[in-house]
C-alpha cells in the first residue's frame, strides 16, 4: 500500500484501541495532518505508530524508525538504478532534500512522496506484539 492509503487506516487504528491523542505522545494538530494526508515531519509517524503499537513496514521489511527508512530507501533506490540527478531533474527536488531522505533526517511528507514516485515501496504496518511474538 502507499503512505496515502496507510494514512488512512491510522484514524480507525487509533479508535479501534481506544487511544487518545496524549496517549499516542503526538501532538493533536500533527496527528490530524497525518491523518489527513496533509504535510508533515516523516519522523511523527514512527511516533504515531509506536503510540498505536505498530512498527512500519516497506517492502515486507520492518522498519523501525527514520534513519533505517532512510537507509532502506537509498539502497532500493541504487537496486532499480536510480540516480540523484534523475529525481532533482523530475521532480525539483534539491540534493538536501534527497539527502535528508535517504539519511533519515528532517523531512516532509511532501518530499518523501516525490522520492516515492522513482522507487518501487510498498508500505504496510505490523504489530509490535505480532513482530515480537508476544502473542
Amino acid at each position: 500500500m502507499s503512505i496515502e492509503e496507510l494514512e488512512k487506516r491510522l484514524p480507525g487504528l487509533r479508535k479501534e484501541a481506544g487511544q487518545t491523542y496524549k496517549k499516542l505522545g503526538i501532538n493533536y494538530k500533527v496527528a490530524r495532518r497525518i491523518q489527513q494526508g496533509e504535510n508533515y515531519r516523516f519522523d511523527a509517524m514512527f511516533l504515531y505508530l509506536d503510540g498505536l503499537g505498530y512498527l512500519l513496514v516497506m517492502n515486507n521489511e520492518v522498519i523501525q524508525n527514520i534513519e533505517q527508512l532512510g537507509n532502506a530507501l537509498a539502497l532500493l533506490r541504487e537496486n532499480q538504478k536510480v540516480s540523484w540527478a534523475k529525481i532533482q531533474e523530475e521532480t525539483g527536488m534539491s540534493s538536501q532534500q534527497i539527502g535528508a531522505i535517504e539519511h533519515g533526517k528532517n523531512y516532509y511528507r511532501s518530499s518523501l512522496l516525490k522520492y516515492l514516485r522513482f522507487v518501487n515501496a510498498s508500505f504496510d504496518i505490523k504489530s509490535m506484539m505480532e513482530y515480537y511474538n508476544f502473542i
